[in-house]
């Protein structure tokens, strides 16, 4: 469905919401407005930085690097991977051990570019639901974009219980 709603979208940029996230304030949208209007064209997507630590987490594939490395947005940097090279790292912080963190926009809120969905041709057809939003972060650090962590002036996001079967969630703000 996020597909076809991309589809139809002839802005310069595209403001997403989850079902269960909502404006709290009416200065919400000139507040995020104005962190896009002075970003270099390098930041892709804005909102709430957070951090995966294990897959798991946010996924139910068997092999999320092997997912990423055949992606049609693969742009041959190394996957997030606590094994040595994980994200170019042999020895991430002294332990001998790649860098395992994966960076993201939190999904119940963001705003991007809408050239970025479209050369992403994004959300990557094989994806259903779990994970779009931690994979959608690494396509975007895939092509050598960055995202910007603005919080979330004026907006509630994921008010209610997680939906879906995903273990407890280690999701934790940057």
């Amino acid at each position: 469905m996020m597909r076809r709603l991309f589809e139809q979208v002839s802005t310069e940029r595209i403001w997403w919401f989850d079902d269960d996230s909502y404006l709290t304030a009416p200065s919400a949208w000139e507040e995020w407005v104005e962190a896009t209007s002075s970003a270099p064209d390098s930041v892709a997507m804005w909102g709430e930085l957070y951090r995966c630590i294990r897959p798991k987490d946010f996924t139910d594939l068997e092999d999320v690097v092997a997912f990423v490395r055949k992606a049609s947005w693969y742009r041959g940097l190394p996957p997030p991977s606590w094994r040595c090279g994980g994200k170019g790292e042999f020895d991430f912080q002294n332990q001998n051990c790649g860098d395992g963190r994966w960076d993201f926009i939190v999904g119940g809120c963001w705003l991007i570019r809408t050239s970025v969905i479209r050369a992403l041709d994004w959300p990557d057809r094989r994806l259903v639901k779990l994970g779009d939003d931690v994979l959608l972060g690494e396509a975007i650090r895939q092509q050598g974009w960055k995202l910007a962590n603005i919080g979330s002036p004026g907006v509630a996001i994921n008010t209610q219980p997680r939906r879906g079967c995903v273990g407890s969630s280690n999701h934790a703000p940057t």
